[in-house]
């Protein structure tokens, strides 16, 4: 990190006291984002794969950057989140689940096959959000013009905390089930990894150890969320109001991508990577192109290491006591525990208390849409 690094982040985690509660940008922001897709997502024997299997489509959404934690096994398998992150595993993720899982697929295959649509929304809303032509009009390099006197680093240094915070305080995610419950298939990526890196390169008890980290930061930041989004609000008015709606890059701009190239994803998963062109950026996937297959390789991006370098922030003990880890048929689920559970209510009783003290109640307002956007 270098020396300017903002002082309003510093304050932050001064303030949060304890730094282990704070998690990246991508466990909540990603899994909207895959959500929102799925909402309007046309292919109807897709949606109902990804809506019958949310566990699949969440875990696979925020299971990328798992690995850029130094908590997980001291940070040595970072090489697995830039492999993930890649369309080349995208396209050896395809190939092995075809071959592996001919159709018609079971409900075990269906959750695999969620979780690969989560994982593509992820590399697809990476893009948008980092941009490859960060110097134009991309969301993190607008936020740094406006916020942060020009430094795209410092900006998304900041923005990887600050972006979860803010969508965890202003939405109501009640509707999202199960958001905190992931279906991630160990056994499948191991043998992915095995075709990509060679045997025993990255073992099970990585992936499911990593995953579990990676949940238990996200479910205290619900709990601590009010506190981090008061020392986060005053530094960036730009992320405050424009996360969702920015055209290149918030979060409504990336699920309508997610969405497109969804359509491809489906289209290989049906017909083979054999008429698609993978190139390195998941935007420019097209199938049923004229032009012949390109293999895509996996190469780790300057800026993308700012997400390891976010995650030095988060270091700290970790409450395994908050998850429960189920066994399931080639792979794992990992859910809130019923004591996480019970500290959350105790904690939201405490700011029900708050509030009755200081607000004079008005009413409950609904919409049909599981979420909509008011005044328009």
């Amino acid at each position: 990190m270098s020396a300017s690094i903002s002082s309003t982040l510093v304050k932050w985690v001064l303030l949060s006291q304890c730094i282990c509660l704070i998690n990246g940008y991508g466990s909540i922001s990603h899994g909207i984002i895959s959500y929102r897709a799925s909402v309007y997502f046309g292919d109807e024997e897709t949606q109902k794969i990804v809506q019958e299997n949310p566990d699949g489509l969440f875990g696979g959404s925020v299971y990328p950057d798992v690995f850029y934690d130094s908590q997980c096994s001291e940070g040595n398998y970072s090489f697995v989140s830039d492999a993930t992150k890649s369309t080349a595993f995208l396209n050896a993720s395809i190939n092995y689940l075809l071959q592996k899982y001919p159709k018609p697929w079971n409900n075990v295959t269906e959750k695999l096959v969620s979780f690969l649509y989560g994982v593509m929304s992820h590399q697809v809303a990476d893009y948008m959000w980092y941009g490859e032509d960060k110097y134009q009009q991309g969301f993190l390099n607008m936020m740094a013009k406006l916020n942060f006197h020009g430094n795209f680093q410092e900006a998304a240094v900041f923005a990887e905390l600050g972006s979860d915070v803010v969508l965890a305080y202003d939405l109501n995610l009640d509707h999202i089930q199960p958001f905190l419950e992931w279906f991630v298939p160990v056994s499948d990526l191991v043998n992915i990894y095995a075709l990509m890196f060679g045997e025993g390169k990255v073992p099970h008890k990585v992936v499911e150890n990593c995953t579990v980290t990676r949940l238990i930061y996200l479910m205290k930041e619900k709990i601590k969320v009010s506190e981090y989004y008061a020392a986060v609000a005053p530094s960036s008015p730009f992320l405050m109001t424009q996360l969702l709606d920015y055209f290149p890059g918030g979060v409504d701009d990336c699920a309508g991508w997610v969405g497109r190239k969804w359509q491809d994803l489906s289209s290989m998963l049906e017909k083979g990577t054999s008429n698609c062109v993978i190139p390195t950026n998941p935007l420019q996937i097209q199938c049923n192109a004229s032009t012949t297959l390109q293999h895509a390789t996996f190469t780790s991006r300057d800026y993308w290491t700012v997400k390891s370098r976010a995650f030095d922030y988060i270091s700290g003990p970790v409450d395994f006591t908050d998850i429960d880890q189920l066994q399931e048929k080639g792979g794992i689920i990992v859910l809130p525990s019923k004591l996480f559970w019970e500290k959350f209510k105790v904690k939201q009783n405490q700011k029900q208390k708050q509030r009755v003290g200081s607000l004079d109640y008005i009413g409950d307002y609904f919409v049909n849409n599981t979420f909509a956007k008011l005044g328009w």
